[in-house]
């Protein structure tokens, strides 16, 4: 009687896996089969992918397809199998073979939560777009974290730790979390909303080897990053730095008072190429407009930097060449001065309200 307990529980607990569609990678294929399949499919074979503190798992449920990490370091890839855009592929380790294989006609939701560990999950567009029709929501966990989104619109959580991501194409959603994290936009991106929640965050946006003029305003305590190409706008708070690099082309940028929102430093790198140590060659303009207020502006700063303190934010401008580049910086109302006493010659051309500095 025993015996046929242990039985019928065993049966019992094997019917519910195939009903939830859990499984444990550990390097070899799972082939998940969604719910009103009449022959699910389920395998997992053993390979040498076994991280410490567990396995990672998948589980297809009423059309929500869930990846859950480890309490290790975790790499994640989601992909469309090659040649088959009816197939979705989980790849734990990211070695480019797939651990799970789900009919993609099954998913109408994707939920990856990667827990502990410095985790890298990625959506791989190598083989065609998915998150463009599936919502898709990452959560890094604890850990610093390495996340990249896809086309699609996304959500994206950085949870705790010191980390990065980057939401690629569509117009997502970023929670950065705890932590000092990074967000990174490339050109080719879309309109994204960041929050960056507590630690000191950092936004970094990549423009283009061409001319664009971007904007940053306050809206509120929110942060408004323009740049004219492509129509973006970026929507951010809680991100206390901005690092801005404009590459090639003959750019605008224009700061204005940004003293209601958490952005304290903006860093702008007029070099032709990241991480470049010479200028672009283009005629660039960084237009620095005060307040309604006194201020009282400083610059100061030679060819390694030019920095403009004394306004919200601090400004600090990189790889200026004085041959091409221009500081404006416009006092507007106020019993304002400006102290340029600082700023070394052939570092970059000054003009305060119009005027130029020599």
């Amino acid at each position: 009687m025993k015996y046929h307990n242990r039985t019928k529980a065993s049966r019992t607990v094997r019917r519910v896996w195939l009903a939830t569609i859990a499984v444990a990678a550990v390097g070899g294929a799972g082939i998940v089969a969604g719910h009103g399949n009449a022959t699910p499919q389920l395998r997992a074979e053993r390979g040498p992918y076994a991280p410490k503190g567990g396995k990672v798992k998948a589980k297809l449920d009423h059309g929500v397809l869930t990846v859950r990490g480890t309490k290790a370091s975790d790499k994640i890839a989601l992909r469309m199998q090659a040649g088959e855009p009816g197939i979705l592929q989980i790849d734990v380790g990211d070695d480019g073979s797939a651990d799970f294989s789900i009919e993609r006609s099954n998913v109408a939701k994707i939920v990856v939560s990667a827990r502990a560990g410095n985790d890298a999950v990625r959506i791989d567009e190598s083989d065609g777009v998915f998150t463009d029709t599936i919502p898709t929501t990452i959560d890094g966990g604890s850990g610093s974290d390495t996340i990249a989104g896809g086309k699609g619109i996304e959500t994206l959580l950085g949870g705790g730790g010191n980390d990065s991501i980057d939401g690629n194409g569509g117009n997502d959603l970023a929670l950065l979390g705890a932590g000092n994290d990074t967000f990174v936009w490339d050109p080719g991106d879309g309109s994204d909303t960041v929050e960056g929640q507590t630690g000191a965050d950092t936004m970094v946006f990549n423009g283009a080897g061409a001319s664009e003029h971007v904007d940053l305003s306050a809206n509120g305590n929110h942060l408004k990053f323009f740049r004219d190409a492509g129509n973006i706008t970026m929507d951010t708070n809680g991100v206390e730095r901005v690092d801005f690099n404009a590459l090639g082309g003959a750019d605008v940028v224009t700061v204005n008072d940004l003293s209601g929102t958490d952005v304290a430093s903006l860093n702008v790198d007029l070099a032709g190429a990241l991480g470049g140590a010479a200028g672009d060659g283009q005629p660039d303009r960084v237009v620095v407009n005060g307040t309604n207020g006194e201020d009282s502006i400083n610059v100061n700063g030679d060819t390694g930097g030019v920095k403009v303190s004394g306004l919200a934010p601090t400004v600090k401008i990189l790889h200026s060449e004085a041959a091409n580049d221009r500081l404006e910086i416009n006092t507007l109302d106020g019993r304002d001065s400006v102290d340029s006493g600082g700023l070394a010659a052939g570092a970059i051309q000054l003009f305060v309200d119009g005027i130029v500095v020599p």
